[in-house]
């Protein structure tokens, strides 16, 4: 996995914001991770995993 301690984190725009909310960061390296536990990453295939989202595949 690359060195992401320079990573530029983004964050969906559908986070509520609120300290409740699920929210999910990724970075253009292929790695995601909690927002409210950003020292827990995964590494994930960035294509492959947006387009399982589009399908619904996480569920509402």
């Amino acid at each position: 996995m690359h060195d992401l301690t320079r990573a530029r984190w983004r964050k969906s725009s559908y986070s509520s914001g609120d300290t409740n909310g699920q929210c999910i960061e990724l970075t253009s390296h292929g790695a995601a991770r909690d927002s409210k536990n950003p020292t827990v990453v995964i590494k994930l295939d960035l294509p492959q995993f947006i387009a399982a989202v589009k399908a619904g595949t996480f569920g509402a």
